[in-house]
């Protein structure tokens, strides 16, 4: 992903997702969001395809860190594991600790990037620091120096905006309809008028979801009418209270089928300068709305590729406008007759992140073949598994598999085995898309099993 030295990975994605919750969000629900972006930091080596420096939240087994660089061609990872404050933040703990901070401060005076999931206020005040550390340090960019607002760049309602600017100069674009609610109330009477009005089904999102997280399809018969439409939102709002987090959005939904490759995405990163650069296309896997993996390296045509990177560079012109920094995606739906529907802009690294820098990493000039990687990051578990358990599921499903189907797999989100609702995450790599699909379906079989 272009950087000239090992990169700087701060796995702050709790933290992210944190700073859009409001102060009376549930506690019990924030608990679990909080635990469920610290597994997903997991992923903080694959934020860039030459990580040197990577800190994350949570301690996986030195083991799955050993299949990793088995796989992967990193020269220099130096793994910083547990780091988390009180409250969860990462940037927080980092600030408190005089000793990894300073390592932070050098990895940057040396030419490392400093690479967060996301702008939150703690990792502007990481780079404040890192930037006076003796004179030398990097410069902040456009809107670091006091942070940069993420809520006016996460945001699906500002991310609609844009793109309705965007899609006038784009070819075969089109852009669903949004209704903006300002209370549940309204929510439920927008949605159940919708639903009235078209026959059809609609999309209820809160502004922040993520992952698909706060994001459900409402059937026509769930909210025929206002009543129906409130106890369904009761029922949503009592199971994740991302659902009471205003605005709501009512939005049409896109009729397309299911699996790959009718969604998509598009990634791209503005530097300090701003220099907008892109960064690669993925196929995405959806499970209803929740996102499961992505495919790079096959699956998407041409003519597609370069529709999403005309829009997405019409949509990064107008961020970096609005003064953001840093990487972005946009997801689209494609339709059964070929029409692109862009739905949402993540203002931070995501899944399909991980999926670009595996391909990079083992794409660089070695052979000339093609490389393919298609990430799984929720193989559910029927039960909880302690990380040995999986450790030995993942050898034997590797020797079983592997060496016949000439895919290697790489361990990614590793620390959700023994939780209440048990995943796990791994990336495939190989040489051709069918085969690599094939080894992937298999090998997430292969990890419910579990007499190895």
């Amino acid at each position: 992903m272009g950087e000239l030295r090992a990169s700087v990975n701060i796995g702050n994605v709790a933290e992210f997702n944190h700073q859009f919750f409001p102060a009376d969000f549930r506690a019990d629900h924030l608990e679990t969001w909080d635990l469920e972006g610290h597994h997903y930091a997991c992923l903080a080596p694959f934020y860039s395809s030459d990580p040197g420096l990577v800190v994350t939240p949570l301690a996986p087994r030195q083991e799955w860190t050993e299949l990793q660089l088995a796989v992967m061609r990193w020269p220099g990872l130096d793994l910083r594991t547990g780091v988390r404050g009180e409250a969860g933040e990462v940037c927080a703990a980092i600030l408190a600790d005089e000793r990894l901070l300073a390592d932070v401060a050098d990895a940057a005076r040396g030419g490392s990037a400093l690479l967060p999931w996301g702008h939150t206020p703690g990792f502007a005040a990481v780079r404040r620091r890192v930037a006076g550390a003796g004179g030398n340090g990097p410069v902040p960019g456009r809107g670091d120096a006091g942070g940069i607002d993420c809520s006016l760049f996460e945001s699906k309602v500002r991310a609609n905006e844009r793109f309705r600017i965007a899609a006038a100069a784009t070819e075969r674009i089109i852009v669903a309809r949004q209704d903006v609610c300002g209370s549940v109330e309204d929510a439920a009477v927008t949605l159940a008028r919708r639903i009235a009005k078209t026959g059809r089904p609609q999309m209820l999102k809160s502004d922040f979801g993520v992952g698909g997280f706060g994001t459900t399809m409402v059937a026509p018969e769930q909210a025929a009418t206002p009543t129906d439409a409130r106890r369904l939102l009761a029922a949503l709002i009592k199971e994740d209270a991302i659902y009471a987090v205003l605005p709501l959005i009512v939005e049409e939904y896109v009729a397309h089928r299911q699996g790959l490759p009718s969604q998509m995405t598009f990634n791209a990163e503005i530097d300090p300068d701003g220099t907008l650069r892109p960064r690669g296309c993925a196929v995405m896997d959806v499970v209803d709305t929740k996102y499961a993996g992505a495919v790079v390296g096959g699956g998407l045509d041409h003519d597609a590729r370069r529709r999403m990177e005309a829009f997405g560079a019409a949509v990064g012109q107008l961020m970096r406008e609005a003064g953001y920094v840093g990487w972005f995606d946009i997801d689209f739906i494609r339709t059964d007759d070929d029409v692109l529907v862009p739905t949402e802009t993540n203002a931070r690294r995501t899944g399909p992140t991980a999926a670009l820098s595996i391909a990079q990493n083992l794409a660089t000039g070695r052979d000339g073949t093609t490389v393919v990687v298609r990430t799984n990051d929720r193989v559910l578990l029927p039960e909880p598994a302690t990380e040995q358990a999986m450790l030995d599921r993942f050898l034997a499903g590797s020797r079983r598999l592997g060496p016949a189907s000439g895919v290697r797999f790489v361990p990614t989100i590793v620390t959700a085995t023994d939780q209440e609702f048990p995943y796990f995450g791994f990336a495939a790599v190989g040489h051709e898309l069918k085969t690599v699909n094939a080894a992937t379906e298999a090998f997430s079989q292969a990890l419910l099993r579990e007499d190895y």
